[in-house]
């Protein structure tokens, strides 16, 4: 898309972008992720990482309010795509969960749209009806209001009816303290806790 529009050859964008990946948290450094300027801080940081871009290939930089877009529109719009990007036990999971009466929805820590990339590539996206991106849910904290406000528009009236299912012990605790059904994901090498309900794979969770 860079060579496209700015022109030069990909691989020379690609290679100025490992650059800044390789120094990624220097552009950050000064900003905090957490609390109410989280999103405008994370969007500056992406202008500066977007900037970095132009100034490392030598081309001419669009204008302040153009690098802005630019920087949520590479974002959103494009994801790093591997071959395999799913657990061996995700599609048994979502095959006998298509069999009942659930509604899955996703939380993600990207861009709703990236992350809607990634599911596609996995021929998954069908499965989710709702998918919660740092953009669309305006936060990157996931505190227990982040999860009141899930639950709220994915239409759930009651705690009972909802249940949060992630890899990390931080979000499964602010789901709980929300007044949700949280579980704890901890696949090996995952940091566990003790005092949460932990499953070691999707395999027959519903059971549990």
């Amino acid at each position: 898309m860079m060579a496209v529009q700015y022109g030069q050859q990909a691989s020379q964008w690609a290679a100025a972008y490992a650059r800044i990946q390789a120094d990624w948290h220097s552009y950050f450094a000064d900003l905090h992720l957490s609390g109410d300027n989280g999103m405008a801080n994370l969007r500056e940081g992406l202008f500066r990482t977007t900037r970095a871009l132009f100034r490392l290939m030598n081309a001419p930089e669009p204008d302040m309010d153009d690098i802005h877009r630019l920087a949520t529109t590479l974002a959103s719009e494009t994801a790093l795509v591997t071959a395999e990007v799913l657990f061996d036990d995700v599609l048994p999971m979502l095959a006998d969960l298509s069999q009942r009466d659930f509604h899955l929805h996703v939380c993600s820590d990207s861009f709703a749209k990236q992350a809607q990339t990634l599911l596609a590539h996995a021929s998954i996206s069908e499965h989710f009806e709702h998918i919660f991106g740092v953009d669309t849910m305006d936060q990157l904290d996931r505190d227990a209001i982040y999860y009141e406000l899930v639950a709220s528009r994915c239409g759930v009236s009651s705690a009972e009816m909802c249940l949060i299912v992630d890899d990390d012990v931080r979000h499964v605790r602010a789901a709980q303290a929300s007044g949700l059904q949280a579980v704890h994901l901890a696949r090996a090498g995952a940091r566990n806790a003790s005092s949460l309900h932990s499953l070691a794979d999707l395999s027959g969770w519903i059971g549990n």
